[in-house]
């Protein structure tokens, strides 16, 4: 019976280190741009830190994002989502707009484990933007038709606003949105294109949120990679073990 019994443990300890090492090697949620909802989960990780959003205001390059002529500094970092809420994003050295002219928020993420989301803009409304899932700030670009983000930039436009798609007093949609995060998650980037109507650009509101997965933003609920390979180094010594023992 030892020879069985040592035979199924072999096979149960070779099992669990190909789980171990899938986990760990696997990039999760790689899959294609799709809304996230409150009522949809995104991930069975929590993200392991919550930094601010990478903000860039860019040159319309044909219908996408072209070059960065500006970065903005998120204020603080945002809270979880739902709901989110309006993070304010400054710029010290913006340049001068064109009224009429096209431009470009585009939402970075370069720490690995945040994950966070762009809210969905106050009655859903619909348009054209960009997305890549390489990380980068500058592209290539794929494009969409669909719900934008809500966000709004601040200038000497009419009212002090040159552009907004929020709704009375701030307002946006609390429940839904487009994930923006990092290389642990989808690396995703999200670009929203706006019509300036002034020429002074003072900053910019984006309606943000941290993605909480099984627990508040910024604490992890599942064992970091050095723990896995831990438990993958045990496994290992287990099986030699058990290969020991059967010979």
């Amino acid at each position: 019976m030892r020879p069985i019994r040592a035979r199924k443990l072999y096979r149960i300890a070779m099992a669990l280190l190909a789980v171990v090492f899938f986990t760990v090697t696997a990039k999760p949620d790689s899959a294609p741009l799709t809304p996230h909802s409150k009522g949809a989960g995104h991930s069975t990780k929590a993200p392991a830190s919550n930094s601010p959003i990478n903000l860039y205001l860019e040159s319309d390059g044909g219908g996408v994002p072209g070059s960065i002529l500006a970065t903005l500094t998120e204020s603080g970092v945002p809270g979880n989502f739902p709901p989110g809420f309006l993070s304010t994003f400054t710029c010290n050295s913006c340049p001068t707009l064109n009224p009429g002219t096209q431009y470009w928020l585009v939402a970075q993420q370069s720490d690995p484990n945040s994950d966070q989301e762009w809210n969905f803009s106050y009655g859903d409304v619909g348009g054209n933007f960009a997305f890549n899932q390489t990380g980068s700030a500058t592209g290539p670009w794929s494009t969409e038709t669909s719900t934008l983000s809500a966000f709004q930039v601040d200038g000497n436009g009419p009212g002090g606003v040159d552009y907004s798609n929020l709704g009375p007093g701030g307002t946006f949609d609390t429940g839904n949105g487009w994930l923006v995060n990092g290389a642990n998650y989808n690396d995703q980037v999200i670009a929203m294109p706006f019509e300036s109507t002034g020429t002074i650009m003072t900053d910019a509101q984006l309606a943000v949120g941290c993605v909480v997965a099984g627990g508040a933003c910024g604490t992890a609920t599942t064992p970091e990679p050095g723990s896995l390979m831990l438990l993958g180094s045990g496994l290992v010594g287990l099986a030699g073990i058990i290969r020991r023992r059967r010979s």
